[in-house]
């Protein structure tokens, strides 16, 4: 029986498991010879540079942010630190404080009336809010870095001193 279907089919199967076998190619661990040829592309290589940079800038301090004054649209100003997000729709002030006018309602003993102004971080209030304020950025007028030897800098730095850095 030379035309056995059986005989046929059985030839199929076992050409077909050795073409699978001929096309899957046996891959073996690189060796030391080819370990040390290899070369990082230079994809791989900006990226590690672009990462060293990176944290040198951020630990060295450069993108702390500085002490502002945020002059808003409703003629108030608060005092605080927040990153400078370009089109961003809104900045959040951490550390925050504002001005106050301490001021007598009557002079006592018929004194001219001294208007002295103090600093005060947002918190004491009755309403108690967190240290932080979401402004809009359509209700911010102009902002300004405060120098580090201002008075307002150094009130709020004393402020925190008294109240064990914080």
């Amino acid at each position: 029986m030379p035309n056995d279907p059986n005989d046929n089919m059985l030839n199929l199967r076992r050409s077909a498991h050795h073409r699978d076998e001929e096309r899957t190619p046996v891959v073996s661990p690189p060796t030391l010879r080819e370990r040390a040829h290899y070369r990082p592309s230079r994809a791989t290589i900006a990226i590690a540079v672009f990462a060293l940079f990176a944290a040198a800038i951020f630990y060295s301090g450069a993108f702390r942010s500085p002490w502002r004054a945020v002059f808003l649209s409703n003629n108030q100003v608060y005092f605080g630190k927040f990153w400078n997000v370009p089109f961003a729709p809104s900045i959040t002030l951490r550390e925050v404080y504002y001005l106050q006018v301490n001021q007598p309602i009557q002079p006592q003993d018929g004194s001219a009336a001294q208007s002295g102004l103090a600093v005060i971080k947002l918190g004491s209030e009755v309403h108690g809010p967190e240290d932080a304020m979401v402004i809009p950025a359509r209700s911010i007028l102009y902002w300004e870095n405060l120098k580090n030897d201002s008075a307002v800098v150094r009130t709020i730095e004393e402020y925190k001193k008294r109240q064990g850095g914080k």
